[in-house]
């Protein structure tokens, strides 16, 4: 009898997926159809922490060494409208970003901690904690930024009035980490 073994090596497509999933690392390219919902569903999903929706996929540049950063807003895939969503190719790399996130506390119906989205502005933070609760006074609301290099926050007092009647600039748009308060009226 003669035995011929013969060794082949297939360079296996590999892509990775970083940040807020449950499983990040290394994984190996099964099929030709691996888009990036389906590459974080393979990483075991988002973590509590993670932005749901906004994926950054960085892909190696043809020729090079170099990463081309695609922002993905994945928020609104689904099934029969997957134009958001991209096939994932060699070495490509998936990073899901940690949630940025505002407080709301005080004389609200929902004081706690929020998700900050695009454009979110007090008097949209205000609707989402509920809004006023019965002693909230529209009159005595601010916010605590904190001031970049320095310990402690700045106060800023917010005209809801204004704000509510639509006026340019009183609608102040809010930051990563900024705290809502909004205080009990004079009675």
């Amino acid at each position: 009898p003669v035995v011929s073994v013969t060794l082949t090596t297939f360079e296996s497509v590999k892509y990775f997926v970083y940040g807020e999933v449950k499983n990040p690392g290394r994984f190996t390219l099964e099929g030709g159809n691996m888009t990036v919902l389906k590459a974080i569903s393979a990483a075991g999903g988002i973590t509590p922490d993670g932005l749901y929706g906004k994926v950054k996929l960085r892909r190696k540049q043809k020729g090079g060494h170099e990463y081309k950063e695609i922002n993905l807003d994945l928020k609104n895939t689904t099934e029969s409208n997957m134009n958001c969503d991209m096939l994932i190719e060699d070495e490509d790399v998936v990073v899901v970003e940690r949630s940025k996130d505002f407080f709301v506390y005080g004389e609200v119906a929902r004081p706690g901690k929020y998700t900050l989205e695009d454009n979110m502005t007090v008097l949209r933070a205000i609707s989402i904690a509920g809004g006023f609760a019965k002693y909230g006074s529209p009159d005595r609301v601010k916010i605590l930024r904190a001031v970049p290099g320095k310990v402690g926050y700045e106060n800023i007092k917010v005209d809801m009035k204004s704000a509510v009647k639509g006026e340019v600039g009183k609608d102040i748009r809010l930051e990563s980490d900024d705290i809502v308060i909004v205080l009990e009226g004079i009675l």
